[in-house]
């Protein structure tokens, strides 16, 4: 089976607007059987995905990694390219969202991203210039989560300024009072605002992951 250079391009488009470089597909003719197309990205370290178009002459028969459906099962479709593009651009979607997966864990076991409360054997550490500007990164994507779970205006604007003082606070206190008083201030403020409880577990999950993100990820 082989695409026109059009149909090419065309799937490559959409990748290119999910900002997944076309560079990493890989479009592959199966020399045992010349009716089977594989195209390939190499877009995540140690990992395949594929997406495998098997023409006859009635159908397309599809199998692919990242699934289409749940269950994995072979997917058919009229032979006509405009079916098969929908399909790819499925496909492709299910890409961007493995590749944007594995760069945000990557981010999250990056050590210079978290600090590791966990592994402090010092009452008395104090914080190093470094892990203050990891501390202020990993604020701000807590402040960036918060903004996402319905809060009204108040309520995130009065967490995130609590949080913003609370890292200021951070160059004159040992990690293990910082750490204490950080938690305490975030369960009264959210006692104070009157958050409800569901979104209240959702910031306490956010800020588990900003206090003890290594301990949680490492031991996955």
């Amino acid at each position: 089976m082989k695409l026109l250079p059009s149909q090419k391009v065309a799937i490559l488009e959409e990748a290119n607007r999910l900002s997944l470089d076309s560079r990493l597909f890989d479009f592959d003719w199966n020399e045992t059987n010349p009716d089977m197309l594989n195209i390939e990205f190499k877009g995540v370290q140690d990992q395949r995905f594929y997406f495998n178009i098997l023409d006859s002459v009635t159908k397309y028969s599809i199998d692919s990694w990242p699934m289409l459906s749940e269950k994995r099962l072979n997917v058919t479709i009229k032979p006509e390219f405009a079916s098969l593009l929908l399909m790819t651009s499925k496909w492709v979607n299910l890409l961007k969202k493995e590749v944007d997966a594995d760069k945000r864990f990557s981010e999250l076991l990056n050590p210079e991203n978290y600090i590791p409360f966990e592994e402090i054997s010092d009452e008395d550490e104090m914080f190093s210039k470094k892990e203050i500007s990891a501390l202020k990164a990993q604020s701000q994507k807590l402040i960036e989560r918060l903004e996402t779970l319905g809060l009204n205006e108040h309520q995130v604007n009065d967490l995130k300024e609590h949080i913003t003082k609370s890292i200021e606070k951070a160059h004159g206190q040992s990690k293990i009072d910082w750490k204490n008083l950080f938690v305490g201030m975030i369960l009264t403020k959210m006692f104070e605002l009157g958050i409800e409880s569901h979104i209240a577990n959702q910031i306490w999950e956010g800020v588990g992951q900003f206090i003890f993100i290594g301990q949680l990820l490492l031991k996955q």
